[in-house]
């Protein structure tokens, strides 16, 4: 069949779109010159990390520093072996435009139980995450491996359409190994999300605000999702009388014969705060 030159254009078009919106690299941090985010030389492919679609790394031992701003599609730190990002006085931005691996994960995400990802959140840094597409379920701590998130007094992370797992044995794929994942997040910043899972599928959480510190959940405070193993830990720890932790619901159901979750407050001269549900209690 002989092809228009119209038809032939609109060929062309569509392969440029297809091109266009096809998935990005995984980009690893090489700290080529120093150790800024933000500098193209950095990067293994000497470009500028953008929200281009790629989806970048940083592990192999190495260390970010973001100090200033960046805008990408999805970070992932400490992979496949042990990575950290200091966010000190400087934005990120990760908007959400497609599925997985977009998003921000800390500890694993690719790799089983090899990483262990670090992210310090420090003067007045910001991490912002921002669903523009795909699934809501792209924030974890201790995916697949172990990692940590430390949000420091005057920092934030904004979430507010993301769901987070916390202490996750090893993300969707296939069954419960034979070790786990361990998450763990202070706040003595702000955390703005929409829902926390912990100790999820058998892994091992710690979720502690303290200071002035403040977690607020408009959906969830969920620990009791697929829990596979009777070891399982989930703690959630309140410190003092000016920290705070409200959510929508609180639920805490426990199988037979598991660890029970666990509710710990820590007073100070003032007392300690209560966690908040604005909707309903759940233990089981």
């Amino acid at each position: 069949m002989r092809l228009s030159s119209a038809h032939f254009a609109l060929l062309l078009a569509g392969a440029w779109c297809v091109a266009a919106t096809s998935k990005g690299a995984n980009v690893q941090f090489d700290a080529g010159s120093s150790s800024d985010f933000t500098v193209a030389a950095n990067w293994a492919d000497d470009n500028p990390p953008v929200a281009d679609g790629d989806v970048h790394f940083i592990e192999n031992g190495l260390t970010a520093d973001l100090t200033g701003t960046a805008t990408v599609n999805g970070v992932v730190v400490g992979d496949i072996s042990t990575g950290t990002l200091n966010i000190n006085g400087g934005t990120l931005n990760v908007d959400v435009t497609a599925g997985f691996p977009q998003g921000f994960s800390i500890g694993g995400h690719l790799s089983n139980h090899t990483g262990f990802g670090v992210v310090n959140v420090t003067n007045g840094g910001t991490v912002n995450i921002n669903l523009m597409g795909g699934s809501p379920d792209t924030g974890f701590v201790g995916e697949r491996a172990d990692g940590e998130l430390h949000i420091g007094a005057g920092s934030t992370v904004n979430a507010p359409g993301i769901i987070w797992r916390i202490g996750q044995f090893g993300g969707f794929f296939g069954p419960p190994p034979p070790w786990d994942a361990v998450g763990v997040v202070t706040v003595e910043g702000t955390l703005n999300t929409r829902q926390l899972y912990v100790g999820v599928q058998g892994g091992h959480s710690e979720v502690t605000v303290s200071g002035n510190g403040s977690i607020t959940l408009t959906g969830q405070l969920h620990s009791s999702i697929e829990t596979f193993r009777i070891e399982r830990l989930s703690t959630m720890r309140i410190v003092g009388s000016n920290a705070s932790w409200q959510s929508d619901d609180i639920i805490a159901n426990t199988q037979a014969g598991e660890v029970r979750n666990t509710f710990e407050f820590v007073t100070d001269s003032g007392g300690v705060s209560p966690f908040v549900a604005a909707d309903a209690i759940l233990f089981k």
